[in-house]
Order: C-alpha cells, then sequence, then structure tokens
C-alpha cells in the first residue's frame, strides 16, 4: 500500500519511527515501530496506531515507575476509555476517591499495579485474542528495554 503525504504530495516511505508519548510527569520514547514518513517530516499514524503508542506508553509507566502521580492514574483511565465512575467500579471504591487518587501528588503501588492489571485484562475492551497476545509477549520478551522514561 503507497501513502502520498497530505502536506507536499510525495510518496511517503516506511521507516523506523521514534514516539515520543507524555504521560503524567513522564515522557516515553518509543521507537519499536516504524510509520510511513515523507521526506517534508509529515508522519502518517492511524487512530489505532496512537492508541497502541498510547497504551504501551501508560503501562511501561505503570511498571517502571516507582512512584507515580495522579496524573499517571488518569491518563491510564482515560487510555481505557473509563470515566471515573467505571474505573471506581472495576477498582472497588468510589467516584470520589478515584478523583482524590488523580489529584494526589504520589499514588499507592498497589492502585499502580491494579491499573497495570486493568490495563492488561479489561474484559469489555475491544481487543482480538492475537492483540490480547501480542501485548503479553511484548510484555514478556522484556521490549520494555527499547523504551526510554523520562
Amino acid at each position: 500500500m503507497t501513502f502520498k503525504c497530505t502536506e507536499c504530495g510525495l510518496q511517503m516511505r516506511l521507516k523506523d519511527y521514534h514516539h515520543r508519548q507524555k504521560v503524567g510527569e513522564f515522557t516515553v520514547s518509543d521507537r519499536t515501530c516504524q510509520a510511513h514518513t515523507c521526506a517534508c517530516g509529515n508522519v502518517a499514524l492511524s487512530a489505532d496506531e496512537l492508541r497502541q503508542y498510547e497504551w504501551r506508553a501508560v503501562v511501561l509507566v505503570l511498571v517502571q515507575a516507582k512512584s507515580v502521580s495522579g496524573q499517571v492514574l488518569k491518563a491510564a483511565r482515560k487510555t481505557l476509555g473509563l470515566r471515573q465512575k467505571d474505573f471506581a467500579k472495576l477498582l472497588q471504591c468510589n467516584e470520589q476517591q478515584v478523583s482524590r487518587w488523580e489529584n494526589a501528588a504520589v499514588i499507592d503501588r498497589t492502585i499502580q499495579l491494579a491499573t497495570v492489571a486493568l490495563m492488561l485484562v479489561k474484559l469489555d475492551w475491544p481487543v482480538s485474542g492475537r492483540d490480547l497476545h501480542a501485548r503479553h509477549v511484548w510484555l514478556r520478551n522484556g521490549l520494555l528495554a527499547k523504551f526510554r522514561l523520562t
């Protein structure tokens, strides 16, 4: 499949792509994929590709950072596509508690890890079995080493 640049009209080529994603107070550098890139610098990414970058960045921060702020928890909740009310239900707490956590300077490590679990196994999240398998392989094979957390 060939793509033409929307900016200059030139043909885009598949190249290694360096994606930076802000997650709370962290910036994640992701060099695991390729993207259609034009000589003018324009990059073509689908909404699904952007969601995958966001998902990987949030999981990386939650797994690797020793402590995170409520802003990271909020980013995770939004990545899951959940309202505070729905997130609270999954964590078996109330909406006000989720709000307190999201406004906290540091959240408890158990909440951080519970959120990772939700990111990996949320049952009503529309992913195929292949996608879920790819996520587990991604974590198991240590592809986290290709990321840098700053």
